[in-house]
């Protein structure tokens, strides 16, 4: 027997905070954050013998698509530039993402290790920020979409 639900999503009840900055404004039309966890083991193989070696890596790298005219594009340029120039570059901030349901996505610290290109023309488009926060599986837990 099957058990029916009804999963509600709502874009608006995501809060995504990245280097402090509550990102409120221009999010991109189809994906605004994208995020990939790192590998947790790798493999090694020989003579029929399997060995799975833990990497512990906490590097989370993160796509962050803002319409160019978004007022976060001017706030993550400036902490791009103090990321760029403190001393030892541990980044400037943190990272938090947070749905109505149960996903909760932490990070001690993020970076920015890429700015988007920028195209100038008669229509905006949208920019990709590249980020890299670390973290930790514990950290990230991905959960599921709030029950109506």
């Amino acid at each position: 027997m099957t058990t029916e639900r009804l999963a509600l999503y709502d874009i608006d009840s995501v809060s995504a905070t990245v280097m402090n900055i509550p990102i409120t404004d221009g999010r991109g039309q189809e994906v605004f954050l994208e995020i990939t966890p790192p590998e947790q083991f790798e493999y090694i193989e020989g003579n029929g013998l399997v060995v799975a070696c833990a990497t512990r890596k906490r590097l989370y790298p993160v796509k962050l698509t803002l319409v160019s005219s978004s007022r976060h594009t001017a706030q993550l340029s400036a902490l791009h530039a103090m990321d760029y120039l403190s001393v030892g570059g541990a980044g400037v901030g943190a990272f938090l993402v947070k749905d109505a349901g149960s996903t909760s996505l932490t990070g001690d610290s993020c970076r920015i290790v890429q700015a988007p290109a920028r195209t100038f023309g008669r229509l905006i488009k949208e920019e990709t920020w590249l980020l890299m926060v670390t973290s930790s599986p514990s950290k990230m837990l991905f959960g599921g979409h709030e029950i109506v």
